[in-house]
């Protein structure tokens, strides 16, 4: 499996639940808090996405958690 980034930030429901289908799944991931970091905040923004948890899979296009699309690239349970 390629390298997985997740940008997230505290209190994000959506994010909780993206880092629970990861563990679910064996997936390892780098998580970055854009709270915890300003630079994480600009590599986030950088995506053109405005809402976490943003997932980046290698070189990838980034994606915003949602179910359906996260199935279409993680595969199911």
């Amino acid at each position: 499996m390629e390298k997985v980034v997740v940008y997230t930030k505290y209190n994000c429901p959506k994010c909780e639940s993206a880092k629970m289908q990861l563990k679910l799944r064996d997936i390892e991931f780098e998580m970055k808090n854009i709270e915890d970091e300003p630079k994480y905040m600009e590599e986030a923004l950088a995506t053109g996405l405005r809402s976490m948890p943003i997932i980046i899979v290698g070189d990838s296009e980034p994606f915003q958690y949602n179910l359906s699309k996260f199935t279409e690239v993680f595969g199911e349970l």
